[in-house]
């Protein structure tokens, strides 16, 4: 565990590939104080951090972070949207932790167009949206993406998931549930994963609410027998 990090961020930390050579660059989008990839820069020795941030100040107190403990010449900050002008090579890892669920798929939909098929499949995504779960999971599935891993956490006592996810070109639908509750943790969920249950009790209540003006979701609570 990073000391310095959140849990939420030590979540997301702990998502990134294993492999040094799947994370030779990350690219922290939205990248706010700099933290993220200053824990990326003291842990691996040979990783390159790509920052960007859509405001200025932010952008600024990344550079001042990662230049004031040394990385000057390992890193650079972009003030742009998203990947904006970014050109994505082989074995990047892009994370995108704290943004709302649309604005994810915005960036994504305009990186993938531009981004070479065999580019994208050596890219690893590591996401953490604030909201709109169902709309992230299932763009990715639509658009030829795997979910190789999801993982929740609890921080201040907000309830926070992510998602670690590769292109394979495979498109495919998920169930209404999949898409909600998510394809990895509702089998961790029935191997008695304890932190995944907390989480998915915190959803029902979460969905309990939104079902009132959700037909999807309502459909769905009533044939598991949650409403």
């Amino acid at each position: 565990m990073i000391d310095f990090l959140s849990s939420r961020l030590n979540m997301v930390f702990d998502m990134l590939p294993k492999e040094a050579s799947s994370r030779k660059r990350v690219i922290d989008v939205g990248s706010d104080h700099g933290l993220f990839s200053l824990a990326c820069l003291q842990t691996f020795d040979d990783v390159f951090c790509v920052c960007t941030d859509i405001h200025e100040l932010p952008a600024k107190r990344t550079q001042q972070c990662l230049e004031e403990n040394g990385y000057g010449l390992r890193v650079e900050v972009h003030n742009v949207d998203g990947l904006e002008g970014i050109t994505l090579i082989p074995g990047d890892t892009i994370v995108m932790s704290g943004l709302g669920g649309n604005n994810i798929i915005h960036i994504l939909h305009e990186v993938i167009p531009r981004t070479p098929i065999e580019v994208l499949k050596s890219v690893t995504f590591v996401l953490q949206p604030q909201k709109t779960f169902d709309g992230v999971r299932r763009f990715l599935t639509r658009n030829g993406f795997d979910i190789e891993d999801e993982v929740t956490c609890v921080d201040s006592k907000l309830h926070y998931f992510c998602i670690r996810s590769v292109f394979s070109g495979n498109a495919h639908e998920l169930s209404s549930k999949d898409a909600f509750y998510g394809p990895i943790l509702c089998k961790k969920f029935s191997q008695g994963n304890k932190d995944v249950r907390v989480y998915f009790d915190y959803l029902n209540k979460k969905y309990s609410y939104k079902s009132r003006s959700n037909n999807e979701l309502r459909s769905l609570m009533e044939k598991e027998g949650l409403l």
